[in-house]
């Protein structure tokens, strides 16, 4: 990890565009850019671990961070990739608990802005705009927790995995692809990356998706979801 260089200008215009920090007066904001630290780190720093204690929140300025928690058989399950504008590490200070996942950087060069926690408690206590997307980005964890949950209680493999590829792609928009690795999709899905070669290749050959380097298209998204449904319905 090393230090970065922001001019204040660069940081007001970031925080400006942060959806945490979106609405807050330019006096808050520069009070900010007294008390943050950037930091530039490479692919594979470790930002934190899960049981690790929560001193800070990152707010991700360029790059990628992905977060992982310990799922069945010990494989680590991806919980959420985040990228710019995305902010992570909060959770723990909210519940005043260890952190519940480990969180990595993902990209060749990744860039934060760390804001300590005495800080970021204050802010929640004081600004009433930081309270309600912090509730509301709560409420929206805890309905895709509940939705893994059913998911998980219900599916197999292959209906398992047809949820989380549709999961992706509405993520990243419903544009009918999703630009991830096979690793991936196994880690999201706790599965052995060799058991999500297999049903992709299953899917291909009945012409439900295409693959490419890096990149799943959706073609039948109707039979994909059918499988989901028809999981839901065996195991209710």
């Amino acid at each position: 990890m090393v230090d970065s260089r922001l001019s204040r200008g660069e940081l007001l215009g970031f925080f400006a565009s942060v959806p945490l920090l979106h609405g807050l007066e330019k006096s808050t904001l520069l009070s900010l850019c007294q008390v943050c630290q950037v930091r530039r780190v490479s692919k594979g720093h470790v930002f934190f671990r899960r049981g690790d204690s929560s001193e800070y929140v990152y707010l991700i300025y360029s790059g990628s961070v992905t977060e992982f928690a310990s799922g069945p058989n010990e494989l680590e399950l991806v919980v959420k990739v985040r990228q710019s504008g995305d902010y992570f590490g909060e959770m723990g200070m909210l519940i005043d608990e260890p952190h519940l996942v480990t969180s990595i950087a993902t990209h060749s060069h990744t860039t934060v802005v760390i804001i300590p926690r005495s800080e970021f408690l204050y802010r929640v206590r004081t600004e009433e705009r930081i309270m309600k997307h912090l509730f509301k980005t709560l409420a929206e964890r805890l309905k895709r927790s509940s939705e893994r949950l059913i998911a998980h209680t219900y599916m197999d493999a292959n209906s398992y995995l047809a949820y989380s590829l549709l999961r992706q792609e509405k993520e990243e928009g419903n544009q009918g692809f999703v630009k991830v690795s096979q690793d991936y999709l196994a880690q999201r899905c706790g599965l052995a990356r060799q058991t999500v070669a297999r049903i992709l290749g299953e899917w291909r050959r009945d012409g439900w998706i295409s693959t490419s380097r890096g990149k799943i298209e959706v073609i039948n998204r109707t039979a994909l979801n059918e499988l989901v449904l028809d999981a839901v319905i065996d195991g209710s």
